[in-house]
């Protein structure tokens, strides 16, 4: 008796780590705890930045927030705690109205976090890249030598910029004539952008370390890879080879006419991986060609219950080296 109860005379006590859960969120609402949920983790993924119009860059990837198990927040059992998902920034539309500047991700808050929505990708038009959870890739068909955009998720205050991740997007080859310049793949949260090459088309998505998005799954198993960056489009046009690079991972957009794509447009970015949307190709008649979509935005709770009972010293020590002893 003595053995399994922690020392303890009496009668056996249950021991539990508390029946943790995780919840993979996709849309807006309240989330409700757990009766007996004692501290909170999770990741927290914003909307990904639209793909430039004609001759665009990739759009960035929103910021990735990820707090570790070890600094979960305290919060109360059987709650309903809001948690706002990101709406994905709409490419740059072929229009000569502002609406043809690329949109930027929305911001995915939950638990007291922010994730930043991404940039979006510069096009032809004088119209630059603009900042986010990661920054947009530049452009210059505007002929003004854009810059990239700039990533703004680890500079936010508190938490979410401790435990923040966003990148900056890539460049481009240089002003020019077409078919001389080639655009920037938008920043992820797993790297920089990549800058554009006339050897190689338009700059990919973010490479990094973690191929474009941030890999949630090594802490929250069951999760996915999140956040890459849109590829950068080719500015010539007749539409070649070299016409737009690759998104980087996070099932962001690829470029107009990039390996294996027909459209000129660039290619949308897969709902509720915050990832960027890819820039457009401009066709070779010349017209105006829209970006693609970023992203819509996730988060991933991670409930941590309190632990019941009364431990024997081995079993908690076997809990600690896991890190499951809250």
């Amino acid at each position: 008796m003595a053995r399994t109860n922690g020392g303890i005379i009496g009668v056996t006590n249950i021991t539990s780590a508390g029946g943790n859960t995780q919840t993979i969120i996709t849309s807006s609402g309240c989330h409700t705890t757990q009766p007996g949920t004692r501290l909170v983790g999770g990741a927290y993924i914003a909307g990904g930045g639209g793909g430039g119009r004609r001759y665009g860059a990739g759009g960035g990837g929103g910021g990735v927030i990820m707090t570790p198990l070890s600094c979960g927040l305290p919060v109360c059992g059987n709650t309903a705690y809001p948690v706002v998902i990101g709406a994905a920034g709409t490419g740059g539309s072929p229009s000569l109205s502002p609406a043809c500047i690329a949109g930027t991700g929305g911001d995915t808050t939950g638990f007291g976090f922010t994730a930043k929505g991404g940039g979006g990708g510069a096009h032809a038009g004088a119209a630059p890249a603009t900042n986010g959870g990661s920054g947009g890739g530049s452009g210059n068909g505007c002929r003004s030598n854009c810059d990239a955009g700039v990533a703004t998720q680890p500079t936010q205050s508190g938490l979410s910029g401790i435990f923040g991740f966003g990148f900056r997007g890539g460049g481009s080859t240089g002003p020019g004539s077409a078919p001389t310049y080639f655009q920037g793949g938008g920043g992820g949260a797993g790297g920089n952008g990549n800058p554009a090459t006339t050897s190689a088309g338009g700059g990919g998505g973010s490479a990094g370390s973690c191929g474009g998005g941030k890999d949630v799954r090594p802490l929250y198993p069951g999760s996915d890879v999140y956040a890459g960056g849109g590829a950068g489009g080719y500015s010539g046009s007749d539409g070649g080879p070299l016409a737009g690079g690759s998104g980087g991972s996070g099932d962001s957009g690829s470029a107009g006419r990039s390996p294996g794509r027909t459209s000129y447009g660039g290619g949308n970015a897969d709902a509720n991986q915050g990832s960027g949307g890819g820039g457009a190709t401009s066709s070779p008649s010349n017209q105006d060609e829209p970006g693609g979509n970023g992203g819509s935005g996730t988060a991933v709770v991670y409930e941590m219950n309190k632990a019941s009972g009364v431990w024997n010293l081995k079993s908690h020590f076997s809990k600690l080296k896991q890190g499951l002893w809250y």
